[in-house]
């Protein structure tokens, strides 16, 4: 590790003169010829015909945006001449898109009326067509306005619980981490910004996520061909959490919100802003969050040591010209929380988990508009994460170091009649882990690359999206030498395929049918091949194999939409069959070395997994909707006929909702059946039924837009379990919490 932090500041220097020269290149070419238009606009209420203020303007095929002053107004300079469509985005509005037509050296100036709109628990987004400002792809599942603020928890992964197929993995309230049809640790990626957070959330169930809901802007859950654009592993998908970190819109004044949240179950308070502003020829972008909860209440008592102090900050400084942007950002996140007690006695009083994670991203784009290009992106991102597990008397367990490093390149192709959305990619990335304390895992230095490419073909009522990847990777611990246990710790190589392609047909105006269809590649990790000792916090002792081989899987996922204005109805099967799944089985006997610890060793078998989903919104009548989902998966290991372990039950949500102008009123429904497959070693968890009760409240002052939101979750005090959480032995999930948000945009 002490190597690259050495050369760590070449790489930097190297990066910068990268991003500058690729800045001066944008400039001139935009510089060389150009043909401008002019579109000037105001935003009202149909009913009242008062300004609408703060409303997100999106000029698509150009990725221009900008947002509404407190009268409504907006103007854009400097517009491509040509077709373009505008699309605007408003908490408590009906979002619309209009065709425009910008003609050279002229002003094109418009008025749009705006309808007050019902917004509902989300579903399933199916588009044909990219959105600028929302990254390379549209998502399958969004989180963003009042849908995050309704779902906004502690943890990324309990706000997007219950949807259509997702889970959360849990020990304890901080290090849960979401599961997508099953699929998790480093099946599942978790995203910030589009890029990997450089964490240890994938490696153990202890380990959490990096990322704070806070101040999120958006969370995006991404599947299919997509999803390919990230990473090999993403049979199950991609989780995409939209911070902004490094500013790419033109501001011609302050803008960002603050948000205040407190929840009874664990005396909990959280806080966090976010500003934007112009700075002379620059933007400028600052945010912050802090959380403090006490031990988490259940209706059985107090889960003991699940207290969480979480601090995070950044800033960030960009160009933004009608080239593009050119840009960086710094940002610094630390957690303190702890692990509850182990159920086996490993460590009866918990374990203490301090991490800091601390990164620096550089990023730029470049449209070009020409040579059949759209737009150029390059990106760097470094991280330095460390990571210590303290006994109850204060010992030091096990600590962890990270150091990692990512490049990408992209290449957006200009649409055509047919093909849309093209996309080409490059990226590397280095990961130099080191650990320490009751292990004897070695260090190693992984190296990896990839190239990928996605496009769509458009032929009239049909769709296709396809992509192909291709991933190498090297893992290498520095020396060869011969654990009893381990195997043969050497340098091992992997390199492999991925492929996706989903076709659409739009059988009617409401109603259309599609298949997927995915071949994906997942090479081991330096955990899984070589890890060997103790982890209290896990409750495990843990073994590595050195001998795995690389996992693929064959994904088949057959869906049917029905979509008519408010209502939408999606039902999807699907199954996933996967070679050599490397996962850490209980062999059921206990450490030589801590005999209070069950050994768990790294293996790769056979795993088919089959499942079904169903989501839905329904208006009722007057200002009733109902919405909700179902989702179930089947697991087994076929080489032993045995339940593949820790897989989510039957479970599902439903939902009744009152909407009239800016009062939201819904009352939930979770439910779970029965977990009975279960794997070798593992309890049987019974169902449960649980209601919540969900209120918002928004106002719109002359400058600023006000949110209130009301939540009260597990109304009746229910003592329930949830199977994928590891600490359920203990103690329920948390009993009846009340929880306030109020969210000011600036």
């Amino acid at each position: 590790m002490g190597a690259a932090r050495d050369t760590m500041v070449i790489r930097i220097c190297r990066i910068a003169i990268f991003m500058l020269l690729h800045a001066t290149l944008a400039n001139a070419i935009s510089d060389a010829s150009r043909k401008t238009a002019t579109l000037k606009g105001k935003l009202v209420e149909v009913e009242t015909g008062e300004p609408v203020a703060f409303v997100n303007i999106l000029l698509q095929e150009i990725n221009r945006s900008i947002t509404s002053d407190q009268n409504g107004d907006f103007i854009l300079f400097d517009l491509p001449a040509g077709q373009v469509t505008l699309k605007t985005f408003r908490i408590g509005y009906r979002n619309i898109a209009v065709p425009l037509e910008l003609t050279t050296d002229d002003t094109l100036e418009i008025v749009l009326a705006l309808n007050r709109a019902v917004i509902h628990m989300g579903g399933v987004t199916v588009e044909s067509s990219r959105a600028g400002d929302s990254g390379t792809v549209v998502p399958d599942i969004l989180f963003s306005d009042k849908k995050l603020h309704q779902a906004l928890g502690q943890t990324i992964a309990q706000t997007i619980d219950y949807e259509p197929g997702i889970s959360q993995r849990t020990m304890g309230p901080a290090p849960a981490r979401p599961v997508l049809r099953g699929l998790s640790g480093d099946r599942l990626l978790m995203l910030e910004d589009n890029e990997q957070t450089g964490d240890l959330s994938a490696t153990s169930t202890d380990h959490a996520v990096v990322i704070e809901p806070m101040t999120a802007e958006r969370i995006e859950v991404i599947r299919g061909p997509e999803a390919l654009i990230y990473g090999s592993n993403t049979l199950g998908g991609a989780v995409n959490i939209i911070r902004g970190y490094v500013p790419s819109k033109k501001l011609t004044r302050l803008s960002g919100s603050a948000s205040v949240q407190g929840e009874s179950v664990n005396r909990g308070f959280a806080a966090g802003m976010d500003l934007t502003a112009p700075l002379g020829p620059l933007t400028a972008r600052v945010d912050g969050s802090y959380r403090n909860a006490d031990d988490v209440n259940t209706p059985e008592g107090i889960l003991h040591n699940t207290t969480i102090l979480t601090k995070n900050a950044s800033a960030g400084l960009s160009v933004v010209r009608d080239w593009g942007f050119a840009g960086a950002a710094a940002s610094d996140y630390q957690s303190d929380y702890g692990i509850p007690p182990d159920p086996s006695g490993g460590h009866p009083s918990g374990v203490d988990i301090k991490l800091d994670r601390r990164h620096m991203e550089m990023r730029s784009e470049l449209r070009l508009d020409a040579f059949g290009l759209q737009r150029l992106e390059a990106s760097y991102n470094h991280s330095v994460y460390f990571h210590q597990e303290l006994e109850s008397n204060g010992d030091l367990g096990m600590e962890f170091g990270v150091v990692s490093d990512f490049i990408q390149g992209l290449i957006l192709i200009k649409n055509n009649n047919t093909l849309k959305n093209g996309v080409f990619g490059i990226r590397t990335n280095t990961r130099d882990y080191a650990s320490g304390g009751l292990t004897f895992t070695p260090n190693t230095f992984e190296t990896a690359a990839a190239g990928f490419y996605y496009q769509e073909i458009h032929l009239g009522r049909f769709l296709l999206h396809g992509s192909i990847r291709y991933d190498y990777k090297n893992i290498d611990p520095g020396e060869d030498r011969y654990s009893r246990k381990v195997g043969l710790i050497r340098r091992r190589t992997y390199g492999d395929f991925s492929a996706a392609v989903s076709p659409h047909w739009l059988m009617s105006p409401k109603w259309s049918i599609g298949v997927s269809f995915m071949r994906t590649f997942r090479a081991p990790t330096t955990e899984e091949l070589f890890s060997e000792g103790p982890h209290l916090a896990a409750y495990s002792y843990e073994v590595g194999n050195a001998d795995l081989n690389k996992e693929t899987g064959i994904g088949l996922e057959l869906f049917l939409d029905y979509k008519i204005e408010e209502s939408f109805v999606r039902m999807a099967i699907y199954q996933n069959d996967i070679y050599n799944y490397t996962f850490p089985k209980n062999t059921g006997e206990k450490s030589w070395t801590r005999a209070d610890l069950y050994v768990y060793q790294y293996v790769g078998e056979h795993a088919l997994m089959r499942g079904a989903e169903l989501s839905f919104h329904l208006p009722l009548a007057g200002h009733l909707h109902t919405a909700g989902s179902a989702s179930y998966v089947w697991g087994e290991l076929l080489d032993h006929k045995h339940p593949l372990p820790y897989m989510p039950p039957l479970e599902g949500k439903v939902n009744i909702g009152y909407e009239l102008g800016i009062i939201s009123l819904s009352a939930s429904m979770r439910t779970a059946a029965q977990q009975n497959r279960v794997g070798e070693f593992e309890a049987v968890t019974a169902g449960y039924t649980v209601f919540d009760f969900y209120g918002q409240f928004m106002l719109s002052s002359r400058r600023h837009l006000h949110s209130f939101s009301f939540t009260v979750e597990n109304i009746f005090n229910s003592a329930y379990r949830k199977h994928l959480n590891r600490v359920r032995e203990v103690m329920p999930e948390p009993g009846r919490n009340f929880r306030l948000l109020y969210k000011i945009f600036i």
